[in-house]
C-alpha cells in the first residue's frame, strides 16, 4: 500500500442512521482467523465487535438418511498450540476423540505400510521393509522435524528469524529444490518416496517435480495437532466442533458478535481508519479494524483502489488456480465385525499413486480431466464418535487430489470424480463398493459457496515460498493506520492454524498500546 493516504470524504450518513461509538476494535469476518483475532482483542480488554459479514457457520450436513458430511477440514493438522493455550480452548469445549492417527499407506504395487502417527516411533516399520532406507528414514525424519519446527513462524506467514546453523544450511540447500530431487538423494525404495510425496502433495498445487515443492513437506511437518508435531487429530464434532469451541472463546472474551452484518466500506480519515460504514447508512466508529475476508474484497472494495498503489494491487491478483481437491464422503452399510477391520478403520488410510501416476494425475487435472489413480486420504469418524452414521453403518470422509479447479458446479466433472473415488477406495478396502449406500462429492466451489467465501480460497495451495511472501506483504499492509488483515491470503497452505488471526490481533494490540501512550 502507498506510504501516504489522501483523505477520502465519506458521505454524511442518512438522517436517523445509527452512528455507534465507544468501540475499540471491529473484526470483520466470522472465520476461524476472525474469531481468533476477536478473542485475543477481547481478552486484552478492548471493546470488540465481531461482524460475521454474511458468512455461514459450519454444520454437519445430511447427504443420505442417517449419514452426515463435514464440509470443513475434519482433521486437525496444524492448530497453533499458542492459540489453544492463550484462548483456553479446552475449557471452551475443544476435545479430541482421536489425538493421533496412525496411517496405513496403500501403494500402486498393491503393497501397504503401517506408519505410527508419532513419526519418532515410525522407524521400525520402514526398517522392516528396507534396512538401508530404515536408517536413512530415521535420519531424514529427525533432521526435517527439527528444521520444520524452527521454520514454523515462516510457515505461519511471519518473517524468517535467526535460524540454527543446521536449519539454515538445509533451507539454503533445499529451499528451492523439488521434492522428487530431495527424496531421490535420501531413499532407494519407491514406497518410502511415494508416502512422503503423499504427505507433501495433498491439497498442494505443486507437482513433486516442481521447484520449491520440498518446502511443502516441511510445512506439513511443521504443524502441531493435539500437542504432537506432524500428527493428525480428530476433534469432537469435526470442524464444527473446533469452530464452536472458538466461538465460545469469543463469547467468553466479552466480544459482541453480530450476524449478517452488511458492510459497505471502511471509513478512511487521512492516513487512518475511522471504523466501518454499513449499507443501511449506519457506522461503527473504531480506531482498529481487523479484516478476515479475502484480500480483494478488503482492499479493492472496502478500502478502494484509489488508496492502494499499483504494486500492492498486483499482490492481490495471484495467478488463476489450476488445481483443487474434492471432499468426499462414503456412506457404507454394515459395521466391522472382526478386530483387524476395526483396527484398520481407526487409522488414517492413504492411497499413494506412484511417480508416473502422480505426474499423469496433475497433467490431466491441468487439462480439466480426472485421472483414475488419485491421491486419497480417508478416515472413519464414526469409529470414535456416534452421530456421523447410523448404528448399522460406517462413514468414510476424505480428500481426493489433484483435480481440476472450477469456479462453478460441474456435474460431468463430479461424475468423473465419483468414479475415481470409487476406484480408489476399492484399492484401499476391496469390496467396499458392494456396501456403498451413497457417495457425496464436494468441489472447492461447493465448499466456498456453503461458507460464503471466494472459491480461490479453497483451491490447492500454491508454492509455500510464494504464499509466505504474499502473507508477509498482506499482514504488513499497514499504510492505512489501524487496519490489520488475516484473510485467506495471509495464510500459508490450506489447513486450519489460526496463526493469521493471532498475528493480526497481536499487531493490533501493539498499535493500540502505542496510540494510548501517545
Amino acid at each position: 500500500m502507498g506510504d501516504e493516504f489522501q483523505f477520502r470524504e465519506e458521505p454524511a450518513p442518512p438522517a436517523g442512521a445509527r452512528i455507534e461509538g465507544g468501540v475499540d476494535a471491529v473484526v470483520i469476518g466470522g472465520t476461524i482467523d476472525g474469531m481468533v483475532a476477536a478473542a485475543y482483542l477481547g481478552r486484552a480488554g478492548l471493546k470488540t465487535v465481531l461482524l460475521e459479514a454474511g458468512l455461514y457457520p459450519p454444520e454437519l450436513r445430511p447427504f443420505t438418511p442417517g449419514y452426515f458430511a463435514d464440509d470443513g477440514d475434519f482433521l486437525v493438522r496444524e492448530l497453533d498450540p499458542e492459540i489453544v493455550s492463550s484462548l483456553d480452548l479446552y475449557r471452551h469445549g475443544l476435545s479430541f476423540v482421536q489425538r493421533r492417527f496412525d496411517t496405513v499407506y496403500y501403494f500402486a504395487d498393491k503393497s501397504a505400510l503401517f506408519i505410527s502417527g508419532d513419526l519418532f516411533q515410525s522407524f521400525e516399520s520402514v526398517a522392516d521393509m528396507s534396512d538401508d532406507d530404515g536408517a536413512a528414514y530415521k535420519k531424514f525424519v529427525e533432521e526435517m522435524l527439527e528444521a520444520a519446527r524452527e521454520l514454523r513462524p515462516f510457515f505461519y506467514g511471519e518473517p524468517l528469524h535467526k535460524l540454527s546453523k543446521r536449519t539454515k544450511q538445509l533451507f539454503t540447500k533445499f529451499g528451492s529444490a523439488s521434492l522428487e530431487h530431495v527424496l531421490d538423494q535420501y531413499f532407494e525404495d519407491h514406497r518410502v518416496k511415494d508416502l512422503l510425496v503423499a504427505e507433501a502433495s495433498l491439497r498442494s498445487a505443486l507437482k513433486p517435480s516442481d521447484p520449491h515443492s520440498f518446502l511443502s513437506l516441511l510445512r506439513r511437518w511443521s504443524g502441531e495437532a493435539a500437542g504432537l508435531q506432524a500428527a493428525c487429530a480428530l476433534s469432537s464434532g469435526g470442524y464444527s466442533g473446533l469452530f464452536d469451541a472458538l466461538r465460545r472463546a469469543v463469547q467468553g472474551a466479552g466480544v459482541d458478535i453480530r450476524a449478517g452484518a452488511d458492510i459497505q466500506s471502511l471509513l478512511v480519515e487521512w492516513d487512518g481508519v475511522g471504523g466501518v460504514a454499513m449499507r443501511d447508512g449506519g457506522q461503527i466508529r473504531a480506531p482498529i479494524v481487523v479484516n478476515a475476508l479475502n484480500g480483494r474484497q478488503v482492499f479493492m472494495e472496502q478500502i478502494g483502489p484509489g488508496l492502494i498503489d499499483i504494486e500492492f494491487q498486483k499482490i492481490l491478483t495471484p495467478p488463476a488456480p489450476k488445481f483443487a481437491s474434492a471432499k468426499i464422503h462414503f456412506a457404507l452399510n454394515g459395521t466391522p465385525r472382526d478386530g483387524q477391520t476395526k483396527a484398520n478403520l481407526s487409522r488414517r488410510l492413504v492411497y499413494t499413486p506412484d511417480r508416473l501416476q502422480m505426474r499423469r494425475a496433475y497433467r490431466m487435472a491441468r487439462d480439466g480431466d480426472v485421472a483414475s489413480e488419485l491421491l486419497m486420504e480417508v478416515v472413519f469418524p464414526n469409529v470414535f464418535e456416534e452421530g456421523w452414521a447410523p448404528p448399522n453403518g460406517s462413514l468414510g470422509a476424505g480428500w481426493l487430489h489433484p483435480l481440476p479447479y472450477t469456479t462453478e458446479p460441474d456435474d460431468k466433472l463430479r461424475e468423473k470424480i465419483q468414479a475415481a473415488a470409487l476406484s480408489t477406495i476399492e484399492r484401499i478396502a476391496p469390496g467396499a463398493g458392494d456396501r456403498l449406500e451413497a457417495i457425496d462429492v464436494a468441489l472447492s466451489c461447493d465448499i466456498a459457496e456453503k461458507f460464503g467465501l471466494a472459491p480461490e480460497g479453497f483451491a490447492s495451495a500454491q508454492s509455500v515460498l510464494a504464499e509466505a511472501q504474499r502473507a508477509q506483504a498482506l499482514r504488513n499492509a499497514s499504510g492505512l493506520k489501524g487496519v490489520f488483515f488475516c484473510g485467506p491470503e495471509a495464510q500459508v497452505g490450506r489447513c486450519v492454524s489460526g496463526s493469521a488471526g493471532k498475528s493480526a490481533a497481536l499487531a493490533a494490540l501493539r498499535y493500540n498500546r502505542r496510540a494510548v501512550a501517545a
